[in-house]
């Protein structure tokens, strides 16, 4: 067994237990429109100022609160940053979807084994990665713009479906009503969409970074379920089934890693390549002949 396998077992044995929050912006949506590393900052200063008052109120005896946000960008949260209390690692994408990499899930899990109590995942909103977010963690959250219906029916359904908490983001001055329209539309739409939960029902708020309006709400709604979802059990049977994927996942990549490496496959790729790009061989031909010469390699050993 390696050395970080060994280290991720033993932070899979720690009996502490964070909030893993994953954050997304809606395909559509305007990136000037929605600056998640602004929410992602205001959020946890938000948290951590909560825990102080709520540590001041009950008298009890102080403990670390630690929050840490992983794919962040520090220059874009310098405030956070300089909180000791507060964590923040970028990544770089690799060309994988929305820089949800394969250290993701080993990330989040020494976060866990090292005491942090809040962990937020953002992603960069691209292709598939929604779907690869919500495979790591406990809450998933939607973020969309003040826009018009256009912008509801331009949302894939099965983004929609994946949200926990859907979020209207710059809910201030001259965009206050639109986003209470979008707001009233996206409450009726997700009556209509089918339960991924029995005991939670998609929440939809809104929010502003910039006046901080909505945020204390937005918070409630994520403590709300996550103590719906524990005392259910919900969450560990999502847990559970989060770690069957990481395990196909990493079997897949490895698998073809292997077959891109292999000697026979390795030397047929570039010709292979070229005759589908000038279109003299269609793209399942060339994976058949690829495939036949793994196989036939592999059959021989």
């Amino acid at each position: 067994m390696s050395q970080e396998q060994s280290l991720c077992d033993f932070c899979r044995s720690s009996p502490e237990s964070s909030e893993i929050i994953g954050i997304e912006r809606g395909k559509n949506s305007l990136k000037r429109m929605i600056r998640k590393k602004e929410l992602a900052q205001v959020l946890l200063q938000k948290v951590l100022v909560y825990h102080k008052e709520q540590e001041q109120l009950n008298k009890g005896k102080p403990r670390a609160f630690r929050v840490g946000s992983l794919l962040g960008d520090k220059t874009r949260m310098t405030e956070l940053s300089r909180d000791m209390n507060a964590y923040i690692r970028p990544s770089p994408t690799r060309g994988t979807l929305g820089g949800v990499t394969r250290t993701t899930n080993e990330a989040i899990l020494l976060c866990e084994g090292g005491g942090y109590d809040i962990i937020l995942i953002e992603t960069v909103g691209v292709g598939q990665s929604e779907f690869a977010v919500a495979d790591m963690v406990d809450m998933f959250v939607l973020l969309l713009p003040p826009a018009g219906g256009d912008e509801l029916q331009g949302i894939k359904r099965g983004i929609i479906e994946m949200a926990d908490l859907v979020a209207i983001t710059k809910s201030d001055g001259d965009l206050v009503v639109p986003a209470r329209r979008i707001q009233a539309e996206y409450v009726s739409a997700l009556k209509l969409l089918r339960k991924r939960s029995e005991v939670w029902r998609p929440r939809v708020v809104r929010i502003s970074s910039r006046t901080g309006e909505g945020i204390a709400e937005m918070w409630d709604k994520m403590r709300e379920f996550q103590d719906l979802m524990l005392a259910s059990g919900e969450l560990m049977t999502r847990r559970q089934k989060q770690q069957k994927i990481w395990m196909w996942n990493l079997i897949q990549e490895s698998v073809l890693e292997h077959f891109r490496t292999h000697p026979t496959v390795r030397g047929q790729i570039p010709l292979l390549e070229r005759k589908v790009l000038s279109g003299a061989l269609s793209p399942g031909l060339a994976a058949d002949l690829l495939l036949k010469a793994f196989k036939a390699e592999t059959n021989e050993m």
